[in-house]
């Protein structure tokens, strides 16, 4: 709502936006499977409007303020929109690849691996994707997406090991979820998880690609361990 509102109010730049997303029609094309393209045109605009006016922010508390930080801040509207638009380019891009990828894997030896990574990127890359994921991660899900790649097509002569390495991680998947149910998908110590968990996958199964700092299953563990015992969950 206060997204739909920030637009409202940011008036003819807005509507200058909504006209440039509109000849998107490769990232359209890209996102069918998921959605109309108009679905994912309105959320790339809430989601570059909740970015630049909202996020990391208290809300406004009343319209003075409401409309004071819209006039403030809408000079840097159309520089959010430009890199949250590269981003969902390449991401839908990408996105589209690994699931053409996934229907030609037709052997019942990669079942397991196909399996699992259909449920990953449904979860990594969903219809609302901007509205379940913070400005400061965006950024990083086309290295997640680039590690299933890798996962995929090299997986020939590696089907056990992948296998095991699927059980390594899943225990962590199921975590993710309780943790989930008590903190919901908004809370920035869940995205925090989330997110982990998709640096310690890239480190399991794509290891060559590199993570940002230093991954492996104790520490998530310890991190995962730390917010189930403040919940009550542990």
């Amino acid at each position: 709502g206060y997204a739909r509102l920030a637009l409202l109010h940011a008036g003819a730049v807005a509507r200058q936006l909504k006209k440039r997303i509109d000849r998107e029609r490769d990232l359209g094309l890209h996102y069918a499977s998921l959605g109309p393209a108009r679905t994912l045109y309105d959320e790339v605009l809430r989601g570059v409007a909740w970015y630049c006016f909202f996020e990391d922010r208290p809300l406004p508390e009343s319209s003075d303020v409401f409309a004071a930080r819209i006039a403030r801040e809408k000079t840097h509207l159309t520089a959010v929109f430009e890199w949250v638009l590269e981003r969902v380019r390449e991401i839908y891009r990408k996105r589209f690849e690994i699931v053409r990828l996934l229907d030609d894997m037709t052997s019942p030896a990669y079942a397991n691996a196909v399996e699992d990574t259909r449920a990953h990127l449904a979860r990594l890359v969903p219809a609302d994707l901007l509205s379940l994921t913070p400005r400061q991660f965006l950024g990083e899900i086309p290295r997640y997406l680039d590690g299933m790649t890798y996962r995929l097509t090299h997986l020939q002569g590696k089907v056990h090991k992948d296998q095991e390495l699927t059980e390594r991680v899943r225990g962590f998947d199921q975590r993710l979820d309780r943790l989930q149910e008590a903190l919901g998908r908004h809370d920035a110590d869940w995205q925090r998880a989330k997110f982990a968990l998709e640096e310690l996958r890239l480190g399991v199964f794509a290891e060559p690609l590199g993570t940002r700092g230093k991954v492996s299953p104790k520490r998530l563990d310890a991190e995962f361990l730390e917010l189930e015992r403040a919940l009550g969950l542990a």
